[in-house]
């Protein structure tokens, strides 16, 4: 059986992905703490209730940390802490 070539042909289907990745942004957890720090500036990093981003713990590791609200000095729970124990900016 013989075959034609057209232009495209040649191309690859596009496969779905099984897993989506989703990109976080990254802030250390001295930085939460500090009031004056800009992700706790709303205007800044967008800081509002439900916001979340990857905390790198001072003892090392991670955490995954929301906003409580969009003030300054509104609390951060850290949610992969079976405790959920928040950091509030002073």
């Amino acid at each position: 059986m013989a075959s034609t070539t057209t232009i495209g042909d040649s191309q690859e289907q596009a496969v779905q992905p099984a897993v989506g990745m989703l990109e976080w942004p990254i802030v250390a957890q001295a930085d939460v703490a500090d009031i004056s720090n800009a992700i706790n500036d709303s205007t800044k990093s967008g800081k509002k209730l439900g916001a979340a981003f990857i905390m790198t713990l001072t003892a090392g590791g991670t955490d995954i940390i929301s906003a409580q609200g969009s003030a300054a000095g509104d609390d951060w729970d850290r949610i992969s802490d079976a405790g959920a124990t928040p950091i509030t900016p002073a």
